[in-house]
């Protein structure tokens, strides 16, 4: 009996050795649990020198809206004019539940308090030394400026003092304020701040009202023809009405565009523009995703129409056949060429049969015969189309998705260099949406080029260079260019050689070259990204992509604009068995590109963005 209570004694002692190291371990790991979580959200703790608890503390954004009664009495005997707008910042900024306070010439004269950090000036003509000296003082110290129209180029009395203040604080040269007779656009770029809510190339067409322009490098908004040309001006910088930057420790953005006088179709996306000039300038993450795969610049469809023309059509396909490119031909059953190999055939009718001028089912008919007359050809399935003469209404949408076409060339309306979504109703299936895809295709065609051309005749490949110049102005939109022309003049078999030598030449600028199908496809398909992001604390920002398509996808980059110039970059991925995008910041440390080179069908990717965390 002894020997037996000793032998049961010796081994009680391990066990409960092992019971409290098993428990240590435990601890240590739940420790390192929750430390690791408190990494991957606020951040690192202060015993790791990394952040501290007092910087978690984020200053709310507070808005200041000026109400001025010097600048409304330059509208004389309507001073609502100029009311106006103070109450569309009013209930721009109550309707995205931001804390506002509208404020008087008065209080702006004497400075404002530490609880603003960002100040609107609606079309702040008129104004006095101590008010232009109180905004410097406040963009100075870190907050946030949105001015609109002329700034403070007058005088409290509304007598002319000068561009001086407008310069300094905007950076924008050579001002004038003027009313611009005949039709005057905006046209916006692509890849800025606001692109999550504006495509690239957006124009929009301002009715006659006094606006302002100058000089500014590289702006967002420049005034525009109908074809993204700059008006009264060899380039965009010319002309600007609209820049983004910085004034001291702050951020400005003035626009010079009456904000309130566009069509009702624009005004959505101006005042999505609106509302991310404010979180802008307040320091808020933004982000959007990059127009095209692979982040490339600007993108470039090839579209021949050719028609009935089986001698255009097919040098036309061999031109892209040899360039080793994609392209499209929009051709009728007669035009079809006998060699195309990856070259996209897209339909187009009898032009002297009007698509505008007949009901729905006409219409429909119209495009379902030339829609069959290439699929009983071998060509299938046929899904683009161009109408004939350029002309198509409302209900020429309707009858493309209901004959089965996925898109068409809109080469009359264009009001972006991208494609636009257009979703109604099914008519078979309750609650369901359909899409049908506008390609904005507004640039100057061959006829074009022809007519500006000043060479000999026959011409020379040197008339490729109207294409040339026409891709640069979308290259710095970072838009869609569609290199047009038709079985008349450079589509001939004689002239193709000039196209090919315009395609040659754009290769080396490196854009994406897609059939129209492809662009339709993508951009549908980048309709379908999700992206959301906000600032956990002064070091670190939640961003997240959300692919809602039912297929994988390629190429996505998502650009993120930082609250504060970075200089070193972390990434730490949310989800367990994500693997981190590639990332690249840029020179000035203000736009953080993230490159995913495949997503998963209905996928998700959560990151958090640390910066400059040592």
């Amino acid at each position: 009996m002894p020997a037996t209570s000793t032998a049961s004694t010796s081994r009680g002692r391990p066990f409960g050795l092992y019971l409290l190291i098993w428990c240590s371990l435990l601890l240590v790991a739940s420790s390192g649990s929750y430390l690791t979580i408190i990494d991957q959200t606020v951040g690192a703790l202060p015993l790791m020198k990394r952040l501290y608890w007092n910087e978690l503390r984020e200053r709310s954004t507070k808005v200041a809206i000026l109400r001025s009664d010097y600048s409304a009495a330059r509208s004389g005997d309507h001073p609502e004019y100029y009311y106006d707008l103070s109450s569309y910042w009013q209930l721009l900024v109550y309707s995205d539940e931001t804390s506002f306070e509208m404020i008087t010439d008065k209080q702006l004269a004497e400075g404002l308090d530490k609880s603003f950090n960002v100040l609107v000036l609606p079309w702040a003509v008129c104004m006095n030394d101590q008010q232009r000296e109180s905004v410097l003082r406040f963009v100075r110290a870190g907050n946030g400026l949105i001015a609109t129209g002329p700034l403070g180029p007058r005088n409290a009395d509304c007598s002319w003092k000068g561009w001086e203040f407008m310069t300094e604080v905007t950076g924008v040269r050579e001002i004038e304020s003027f009313t611009p007779e005949g039709a005057t656009y905006a046209a916006w770029r692509g890849e800025q701040y606001f692109s999550g809510a504006v495509a690239p190339g957006m124009l929009v067409e301002l009715p006659p009202h006094e606006f302002t322009v100058g000089m500014a490098p590289a702006p967002d908004i420049y005034w525009s023809d109908a074809q993204w040309k700059p008006m009264e001006g060899s380039s965009a910088e010319d002309v600007a009405i609209g820049v983004h930057g910085s004034y001291g420790n702050g951020r400005v953005v003035w626009f010079g565009y009456n904000e309130r006088l566009t069509a009702a179709r624009d005004q959505k996306p101006l005042d999505a523009l609106a509302r991310d000039a404010i979180r802008w300038v307040s320091r808020q993450p933004l982000i959007a995703v990059a127009s095209w795969p692979h982040h490339a610049p600007a993108a470039v469809t090839v579209a021949g129409d050719v028609g009935d023309n089986r001698d255009a059509a097919e040098a036309a396909a061999a031109m892209l056949r040899d360039a080793k490119i994609p392209g499209t031909l929009f051709v009728s059953a007669g035009g079809v060429p006998r060699s195309r190999g990856a070259v996209e055939i897209a339909a187009t009718a009898d032009p002297a049969i009007p698509m505008v001028d007949r009901v729905v089912v006409a219409q429909i008919q119209t495009l379902r015969e030339a829609k069959s007359a290439l699929e009983q050809a071998g060509l299938s399935p046929v899904v683009g189309f161009k109408p004939p003469n350029d002309q198509w209404n409302l209900d020429t949408t309707v009858a493309l998705r209901s004959a089965g076409y996925q898109y068409f060339l809109d080469r009359s309306q264009s009001r972006r260099a991208a494609v636009e979504i257009i979703e109604f109703p099914s008519a078979t299936w309750f609650g369901k949406r359909v899409e049908v895809g506008r390609i904005g295709a507004g640039w100057p065609d061959d006829f074009d080029a022809v007519a500006r051309y000043k060479g000999p005749t026959p011409w020379r490949e040197d008339l490729a260079d109207a294409f040339l110049h026409d891709f640069e102005m979308n290259r710095f939109l970072g838009g869609l260019y569609t290199l047009h022309f038709g079985s008349q003049l450079l589509g001939t078999p004689q002239n193709i050689r000039i196209v090919r030598s315009a395609v040659e030449r754009l290769k080396a600028r490196q854009p994406w070259f897609a059939s129209a199908q492809e662009v339709v496809q993508w951009w549908a398909t980048r309709e379908k990204l999700r992206v959301e992001t906000h600032k956990v604390n002064q070091h670190r920002i939640r961003m997240s992509l959300v692919n809602r398509n039912r297929y994988e996808v390629d190429g996505v980059s998502v650009y993120l604009h930082l609250p504060v110039p970075a200089a070193k970059i972390r990434l730490i991925s949310e989800l367990i068995g994500k693997t981190l995008p590639a990332f690249e910041l840029d020179p000035l440390g203000e736009r953080l590109r993230l490159d995913f080179p495949r997503l998963g069908r209905e996928s998700s990717h959560v990151s958090l963005v640390a910066l400059d965390e040592s």
